[in-house]
């Protein structure tokens, strides 16, 4: 997954591979048990059993020249040296192909025309390749890296270079030494057995053995699994820089240790292996429970495949694990008409050995902040809020001291290990997000939390309901959660003390709670519950211990006067609610730090809003320019810690509200919208400015307006956030003459969105030399009439470019933003204008994804066309082509076309594209019809999940019945 963290200014940028997907699956039927253990389908998770023989000589080599190569990867003969420590690295079911050597289904592609092109081509650079593999687990890492090591293997020693080949499985608090030994014996095995004879204790000797082993070889090398940097420390010296077309395959859960290897090389890579797409993921499912040759389910079957890939998210450890279940299932049911729903398992023992691996290698603090996110619904997207709804629990194992900074360094590190599922596309392009964007857990690791946090009593959810309803066990319960209707929830509320009970979360179609017995809780969240009404409101003030209350997306339109009550209060949550008036009770809250009530018909604040000392953050207004606005009128002498303000509509205020927001001297985060009255009203704009100008703290400064209203004004500043860290300008729909003259010296602004009239030198001179700038959303109003060249000289650290422009005359000088990763192009149509093109991509040194973007109204525009056929030919011509990914409209670039030549280019890719989405909805009704559905691959009424179609600020979750 993608991490959006500002890396240290000293170490060299590693870009990573476009998401590829990757699918392994065996054509025929599965390996016998006493080829493949079944507790080896894990894919890293697990430790290896070691203890049995080791095979022979004969053996390994019939496993490496049998079409189903990938059964298993077994060291040479050991038994010299001993059997005992021998980590060999171990295979996965669908890592299996069938004796027709069918294309691996899902990678060849991928690999052919990524990671193997560029990893494979050796004639012009012969320098060691490295390339890190990171992805979740079952995802096929270890899959790919054996892809490459084959077919390296097969094509041998080159120019008279001996070829040496190894591969090790790290994997948990590993024995270096036997690593490392095991290494050295399939390059030499007599020194590997001389030096494990000799009861060597030096690593570094080993190290240096294999080195020199290795120095004038061809070799390629895969190190599968390593947890921990140290391990690879250990081994890097081993595998020496040469000149003989050498390459370096590791795989990893861990993107900090994937991008720390690649740092060691100049070519290292780093490949984010992905899941699946929809189609792909039915075909391993279909072809592996019931043939090569079913496309469709049978009839009894169709729901449950359904479920089973609503459930799998295209992860080819899960689906394979399912296949198997399906065809056990398939012998037993073959003449039951409709197979039950109920009857697919939560969570199989494969899957939960592939969870528990993750789990265990945690910290206990780690343990505790993820076992707290399986009281989230399935398809929760968790943003920032739920770091403060984390800060005010109380309960054992997790410090009540960490600052909200420390709990977010706890979630990026899970992040890191990719135990969540990114949400791409999450309002708008993600790249271009500065902000940290929504987060999943994985249907199975949540069953598995669940699972988990049930065994320890640790909290009770739908999925442990039964378990700990029935249970006689007496352990007080400090978390609930309750999310579906379900039949043992009567006798679980009615027969259990909530005394201990500190945090409550209800949502959906749940009823007959009796909040009386919840007097105790310091969490209270009804985000979505659909039967919260007043008379719960009333008892839900009795619990004066409350510090976190949400009534998020609730039918609740008052708030009781009882609130008051709650004096203990520090974050309420009231957004899209029907709630018209904030009762002048709340403002005896008196220590309220957070107050969010955004999409409500709330028009006025009360007075007294502004005396709550301790009120941190007010979030008001709602989503866009038209939104309905809430009156701030903030008097002199309000609240000085407020450090978040969004979104204030000054569509109604006067020009003296508009100045008294300067007031609050402290804030941080601004949000504004800006009407287009306001922009012809010269009293307002000097108000807006002398607010600025009074904000010295300032480090978000967004402003919302109608397209193309004039901000010219705002250019007037003088010298603005010069004692503060100003990271972030965004203006959306309102447009200035040229860059403001301001910018110059804000040497933290890192986030830039702006939309100019004209784009000079000396503009381009005032982006570039801002040293921390690395997200850039520049917009030019206007179509260029010269050339606009980007020459070698700053853009330092810039990572992410759009340009939006109906004619993009942009050249790229030799040097230009040498480590730019990201570039967007937003075009129109019009007259073609010969010459009037983007060029010199070639000379992006670093690019690896390049996005184009058109309205579909110009598909046919000869402008368009000429634009497309020149950045096209620009990425043909790149000296690392193979490893940018070009989307044009959301269309991955068909990479047949790359080597084409000649003019006519452009037409190719966009009738290649009208082609793909032809043959996509033809798969989707395949798709459909497969699995009885009306949608892609969901059984009807199934619970849906995240879709960026129907993805809204407003909800953050789509199943009605939780888990």
């Amino acid at each position: 997954m993608r991490q959006h963290m500002r890396p240290h200014r000293n170490v060299r940028m590693i870009p990573s591979f476009s998401c590829l997907p990757a699918c392994f699956i065996p054509l025929t039927k599965p390996s016998p048990p006493s080829q493949v253990p079944p507790d080896m389908d894990d894919e890293d998770g697990g430790d290896i059993n070691t203890d049995g023989p080791t095979p022979s000589v004969t053996q390994d080599q019939e496993s490496l020249e049998s079409p189903c190569r990938y059964k298993h990867l077994l060291p040479y003969n050991d038994d010299e040296i001993t059997s005992s420590w021998t980590r060999t690295l171990q295979p996965h079911l669908y890592v299996e192909t069938d004796a027709s050597s069918m294309p691996l289904l899902g990678i060849e592609s991928a690999l052919g025309n990524k990671v193997l092109r560029w990893f494979m081509d050796d004639r012009e650079d012969k320098t060691l390749k490295f390339v890190s593999m990171v992805g979740p687990v079952g995802v096929g890492k270890t899959a790919i890296a054996m892809e490459i090591y084959h077919r390296l293997q097969n094509r041998g020693g080159e120019d008279g270079n001996l070829l040496c080949s190894a591969t090790a499985k790290v994997s948990r608090r590993p024995d270096m030494k036997k690593v490392l030994l095991h290494i050295l014996s399939q390059i030499n095995k007599p020194a590997a057995a001389a030096l494990a004879l000799a009861s060597i204790d030096k690593l570094e000797l080993l190290v240096h053995n294999i080195s020199q082993c290795l120095q004038d070889s061809r070799y390629v090398i895969v190190i599968d699994d390593i947890w921990e940097e140290s391990d690879w420390d250990i081994m890097v010296d081993a595998f020496p820089q040469n000149s003989r077309g050498s390459r370096v395959v590791i795989t990893t859960r861990k993107g900090s240790i994937a991008r720390r290897c690649s740092n060691f090389y100049n070519n290292g890579l780093v490949h984010e292996v992905k899941s699946l797409d929809e189609l792909d993921s039915k075909n391993l499912l279909l072809r592996k429970a019931f043939g090569c040759e079913i496309n469709y389910p049978p009839e009894n079957f169709k729901q449950v495949c359904g479920e089973i890939l609503r459930r799998c998210e295209g992860i080819p450890l899960f689906i394979n694990g399912m296949a198997n279940w399906l065809q056990e299932q398939r012998q037993k049911v073959k003449h039951i008409p409709n197979y039950s729903m109920e009857e697919v398992p939560q969570l199989l023992n494969s899957m939960e050995r592939a969870c528990s691996s993750s789990y265990d290698d945690l910290s206990y603090q780690l343990k505790v902040l993820l076992l707290y996110m399986s009281m989230f619904p399935e398809g929760y997207l968790f943003q920032n809020d739920v770091f403060y709804r984390l800060k005010c629990e109380e309960f054992t194992g997790y410090p009540s001291t960490l600052s909200m900074l420390d709990i977010r360094m706890d979630f990026v590190e899970l992040l890191d290990r990719n135990l969540f599922t990114e949400v791409a596309n999450w309002k708008g392009n993600h790249q271009l997000k500065e902000s940290s964007f929504p987060f999943k857990l994985h249907y199975f690791m949540l069953q598995f939390l669940v699972s988990k946090s049930a065994d320890k009593r640790f909290d009770c959810t739908n999925g442990s309901l039964s378990l700990v309803g029935r249970s006689k066990c007496t352990k007080k319960l400090r978390w609930i959660s309750l999310h579906r209707p379900d039949p043992d929830l009567e006798i679980f509320l009615n027969t259990r003390d909530f005394s201990h009970t500190r945090s409550l979360a209800i949502s959906g179609k749940i009823d007959g709670v009796p909040l009386q017995k919840f007097i105790d809780l310091t969490v209270l969240d009804l985000e979505g519950w659909q039967h919260l009404k007043i008379e719960h409101l009333s008892l839900i003030c009795n619990a004066e211990m409350l510090k976190y209350l949400s009534l998020r997306n609730t039918r609740v339109s008052r708030l009781p006067p009882e609130i008051k009550k709650l004096f203990g209060l520090r974050k309420l949550v009231a957004s899209h609610t029907q709630i018209s008036e904030l009762p002048s009770e709340v403002c005896k809250l008196v220590y309220l730090e957070v107050l969010d009530l955004r999409s409500t018909k709330i028009r006025l604040l009360p007075e007294h809003i502004w005396k709550l000392m301790w009120l941190d953050t007010l979030l008001v207004g709602g989503e866009g320019v038209n939104s309905n606005p809430t009156i701030i009128e903030a008097p002199e002498g309000a609240n000085f810690k407020l450090s978040i303000l969004e979104t204030v509509d000054l569509g109604e205020c006067s020009a003296g509200l508009v100045e008294a927001l300067g007031f609050l001297q402290h804030l941080k985060e601004m949000c504004i919208s800006w009407s287009f009255r306001q922009c012809n009203d010269a009293r307002l704009e000097e108000a807006l400015c002398s607010c600025i100008q009074r904000w010295l703290g300032l480090q978000s400064l967004t402003i919302h307006c109608g397209l193309g209203y004039p901000m010219e004004f705002l250019a007037s500043l003088h010298n603005p956030f010069q004692n503060g860290y100003f990271t972030k300008f965004c203006v959306t729909g309102g447009r200035f003459v040229s860059i403001p003259q301001w910018f110059r010296g804000l040497k933290d602004l890192r986030s830039i969105e702006i939309t100019v009239c004209r784009l000079e030198q000396e503009d381009l001179e005032i982006l570039a030399n801002l040293p921390s700038l690395k997200f850039l959303s520049l917009s030019l109003h206007f179509v260029p009439e010269q050339e606009i060249v980007v020459d070698g000289v700053g853009f330092t650290f810039l990572r992410t470019l759009s340009l939006c422009c109906r004619v993009p005359w942009l050249t790229f000088s030799e040097g230009a933003m040498r480590y730019l990763p990201y570039l967007e192009l937003k075009i129109g149509g019009g007259s073609r204008s010969e010459g009037r093109i983007p060029s010199g991509l070639e000379n992006l040194t670093s690019l690896r994804e390049l996005a184009l973007h058109y309205n579909a109204w110009y598909i046919n525009d000869s402008n368009v066309r000429t634009i497309v056929d020149a950045v096209t030919k620009g990425v043909a011509n790149h000296k690392h082509h193979s490893l940018i990914t070009l989307v044009i409209n959301g269309n991955e670039y068909q990479e047949e076309y790359v080597q084409v030549s000649g003019d006519g280019v452009g037409v190719a890719i966009i009738r290649c594209i009208q082609d793909k989405n032809d043959k996509l909805q033809e798969a989707e009704e395949d798709a459909s019809r497969a699995t009885g559905s009306e949608s892609k691959i969901e059984i009807v009424d199934a619970p849906k999940l995240y879709h960026q179609s129907t993805a809204s600020l407003g909800s953050r979750w789509y199943p009605e019945d939780g888990h």
